[in-house]
């Protein structure tokens, strides 16, 4: 019994003990319960947090591969700016180099300048051996310009011819020649004179005895050759041909020194002459007259009574036969000239046995021997057998070689 109270007693007293205690302890366990809830509820947001980290930790793997990327890209722009560095040195150290060189050549140029004479040799040609008047010829066809010349004389009609032409041509032709030769025997000078050619005589008393040609300010021609036929055909004769201002410019101031002392020709009478082409009784004629000063009017009889005043007239005959033609000019001094030739028409044109030379650019039909036949490129030329044949093919005569 005493043991049954005992252990009753020490229950009670437990009892009364703990709730004494907890009433002690209750706020800290109440603290310690809202730290546990507070816990609880950040342990809750660790796995969202822990996403972020590992998500921020990929990220910035990633930028640093980028950043490792542009680091080597970096590394190697400078390795190439270092090299391109060089190379731009290597150059500079050249261009001095060739600069030092380019300033030396200048300077042996300047010396060389200094020491030699402007000019260029074209050529030298000693007739008999040579063929000297085809090689002024070709020069006096080079001419873009002027073509200036002293000259003891010119008999040669192969030079004359070639002025005339670089007349035609519209090059401005200058000559004086010495006043004993102005009417030797086989002269050009009226001949030239009457093609429009400026040429005068010296006035002097002494010999004009020159031999130069001067072409565009810029070539000269000179020696002892003549333009005669002997200098070419008998003579031993010399010329020699350059290039040089300088020394045209010298042969130029002479040339005018000699030229300012001269006068124009005087008008002379005019030369008459004509050419004609006949298709049956129809004859178109051509006018050739020369004259210094140009010709200003054309009389024509036709010798059928009938007459023209106009300068290529065209005349129908009535009938078949021979015409004596006349033809009067006058210049504008009031002088005239004449000439005359028998013209015959017929019905029928005979053909006449060739050759004879056309070219594919043209219509006209040419002895070979014509200048314009001359002058056909050989790709263009057409040959015909016959008269008859080159009018077949619609060529018309020539109206300076005039083939039948």
């Amino acid at each position: 019994m005493d043991l049954k109270i005992l252990v009753i007693g020490l229950v009670i007293g437990l009892l009364l003990g703990g709730g004494v205690g907890y009433g002690a302890v209750s706020p800290q366990l109440s603290s310690l319960q809202n730290q546990v809830t507070k816990y609880k509820t950040e342990s809750e947001k660790v796995p969202t947090l822990q996403l972020q980290i590992n998500t921020i930790t990929s990220e910035k793997a990633v930028i640093q591969s980028q950043v490792n990327g542009l680091q080597t890209q970096i590394n190697s722009l400078s390795t190439e700016k270092v090299s391109l560095q060089n190379q731009l040195n290597t150059l500079n150290n050249e261009i001095a180099t060739k600069n030092s060189q380019i300033n030396a050549l200048n300077q042996q140029i300047a010396q060389l300048e200094e020491n030699q004479t402007d000019y260029i040799l074209l050529a030298v040609s000693f007739s008999r051996t040579q063929d000297t008047s085809s090689l002024i010829t070709q020069w006096i066809g080079k001419a873009n310009h002027t073509i200036r010349l002293m000259q003891y004389c010119i008999t040669q009609d192969k030079l004359a011819d070639s002025l005339i032409s670089a007349k035609n041509r519209g090059i401005d032709v200058n000559m004086v020649i010495d006043d004993g030769n102005v009417n030797m025997s086989g002269s050009d000078y009226q001949r030239l004179l009457d093609a429009g050619v400026d040429i005068r005589d010296d006035n002097y008393s002494g010999l004009m005895h020159h031999k130069v040609m001067i072409i565009d300010d810029s070539i000269v021609a000179t020696g002892s050759y003549n333009w005669s036929t002997a200098a070419e055909d008998s003579n031993y004769e010399n010329l020699i041909l350059l290039r040089s201002i300088e020394i045209a410019n010298l042969y130029k101031a002479e040339f005018e020194r000699i030229w300012s002392q001269t006068e124009t020709a005087s008008s002379l009478q005019p030369t008459a002459s004509f050419t004609y082409y006949a298709s049956g009784l129809v004859v178109t004629f051509t006018d050739t007259s020369i004259d210094d000063l140009g010709v200003v009017s054309w009389s024509w009889n036709f010798g059928d009574s009938y007459t023209s005043t106009v300068r290529n007239p065209t005349h129908t005959f009535s009938s078949s036969g021979t015409y004596h033609i006349v033809l009067t000019v006058n210049d504008a001094d009031g002088l005239s000239g004449s000439t005359s030739r028998d013209v015959t028409v017929s019905t029928t044109q005979p053909s006449v046995d060739g050759p004879f030379w056309g070219s594919k650019n043209s219509n006209k039909y040419h002895y070979p021997s014509c200048y314009w036949a001359t002058q056909i490129h050989p790709e263009n030329l057409v040959v015909f057998s016959s008269s008859a044949e080159a009018r077949n093919a619609g060529y018309i005569p020539c109206l300076v070689c005039n083939p039948p």
